[in-house]
């Protein structure tokens, strides 16, 4: 009968060593294949992110300073008793000069510090930084100011006392709110004033209050002014106001957020929100036009400076904004093991002053 053989200790150690090689080998490569579809998916999150911000951003930047009409030789009229822009900036004492004459230079040339227009920044390097509920943490801070184009209402009669008509939106828009902060504008005219009474339904057309009293900080007075291109070419917008900084979210991730322009009850209030996550860092650049202009002069950006470097904020023309994103926490995304981190930029021009 034939002796059954087994193996032979070496032949098990060889076979055990081909095992192991075999498996570190599969591993090592399913590691990096998960590792390599980690950073694809990081970095699709990124740009993504990255193009979100830059969309959200880029139509306020845009359009700063927009009244709703072309731009006058007179600013626009504030009839608010204090700023409720306040909440974004305390350094907005009044709305005055928020829809200056742009197209020429200031009587004034505002400094850094010294904030006087729709469009304006803080470098992360100045003193005196405005603070926000949720607490900025790193970064360059942009404040915006303009009107609404995505809600535009229509009159059907120009205003008169302290009240005015808009007829109904499309269905489904929003409707004017109490206490929000509006601008009514035609070709030649525009008016910063507080909503004191609006409905909540409109069948064919609502009638808005914007009385003295009632709401914070309500309006000095009920008198909007004369609008010279009649009621089919007045127009009533919300008055849009942000200001973008750097945050930790909840989770305490770094994340851009938004203090934006709202209302609350009978105030007017700000209210910040989480725009993307997995932002690091803003770090801007302005581009500005510091040659002396005369009524044939070109609109041209001649030098990018920083926020505390800018000369007059109401010739600043484009925004070139750099951002530092992270892929999400507690994912590897990288072959050391890390997060993945990425700078991504982009140059908006300030379009309603090269109308």
């Amino acid at each position: 009968m034939a002796r059954t053989h087994g193996f032979s200790l070496i032949e098990l150690m060889i076979a055990m060593a081909i095992a192991l090689f075999l498996i570190a080998t599969i591993g090592y490569v399913f590691l990096g294949a998960k590792t390599s579809h980690n950073t694809l998916d990081a970095m699709a999150r990124i740009q993504e992110n990255a193009r979100f911000a830059f969309e959200y951003m880029g139509k306020d930047i845009r359009l700063a300073g927009y009244t709703g009409g072309t731009q006058s030789t007179t600013q626009a009229r504030n009839l608010l008793n204090a700023a409720p822009l306040a909440a974004l900036d305390t350094n907005l004492p009044t709305l005055t000069d928020l829809f200056g004459p742009d197209k020429s230079p200031r009587a004034t040339q505002p400094g850094p510090q010294d904030p006087q227009g729709p469009l304006f920044g803080y470098d992360d390097g100045d003193t005196g930084l405005p603070t926000y509920s949720t607490p900025r943490i790193r970064g360059d801070i942009l404040t915006v100011v303009r009107a609404d184009n995505d809600r535009e209402y229509s009159l059907t009669a120009l205003p008169g006392g302290s009240s005015l008509t808009i007829a109904c939106p499309a269905a489904g828009e929003p409707l004017p709110k109490t206490a929000q902060v509006a601008v009514i504008s035609d070709y030649t005219n525009s008016t910063v004033f507080q909503i004191s009474s609006a409905g909540t339904t409109c069948s064919t057309s609502m009638t808005l209050s914007y009385a003295t009293s009632g709401v914070s900080p309500a309006n000095s007075t009920s008198d909007l002014g004369a609008f010279s291109g009649g009621y089919k070419v007045t127009k009533l917008y919300p008055l849009r106001g942000a200001s973008y900084y750097i945050a930790n979210n909840p989770g305490g991730e770094p994340s851009l957020y938004r203090l934006e322009l709202g209302q609350s009850g009978s105030n007017a209030v700000a209210t910040a929100q989480e725009i993307v996550e997995g932002v690091q860092d803003m770090q801007i650049l302005y581009g500005e036009d510091n040659v002396v202009e005369t009524p044939t002069d070109i609109r041209n950006v001649t030098v990018y400076r920083r926020a505390d470097q800018v000369q007059d904020w109401g010739k600043v023309y484009s925004v070139r904004i750099a951002l530092n994103l992270i892929s999400r926490q507690g994912t590897i995304a990288t072959t050391s093991g890390g997060l993945l981190t990425k700078t991504v930029a982009s140059t908006i021009a300030v379009r309603n002053r090269l109308q």
